[in-house]
């Protein structure tokens, strides 16, 4: 939140308040939470390179381990966030 002040010259001047200060706070926990979780991930992906079978319905298919679990793990997250939406009131 912006507030307006007048300085010694008698010009106005916008000051932020604690809680625009506060949100700087968490917008910087933010970006250091997100750094360090692209990080793992990268380095989760280089350790797990070697390639996996997966079997589908009609027949197998070679694939790197990462990409297997990349993949499961967004299908997961579309799965609960659907039933997250479906669960909410009105």
């Amino acid at each position: 939140m912006l507030r307006r002040r007048v300085n010694k010259q008698g010009l106005a001047e916008e000051a932020r308040s604690s809680r625009t200060r506060r949100w700087e706070t968490q917008d910087l926990v933010r970006l250091v939470v997100s750094v360090l979780v692209t990080t793992a991930i990268v380095a989760f992906a280089i350790d797990n390179r070697r390639d996996v079978r997966v079997g589908w319905i009609v027949g197998d298919r070679d694939g790197p381990l990462w990409l297997v679990i990349a993949v499961s793990a967004l299908v997961g997250a579309a799965i609960g966030a659907l039933v997250t939406l479906r669960s909410r009131p009105h």
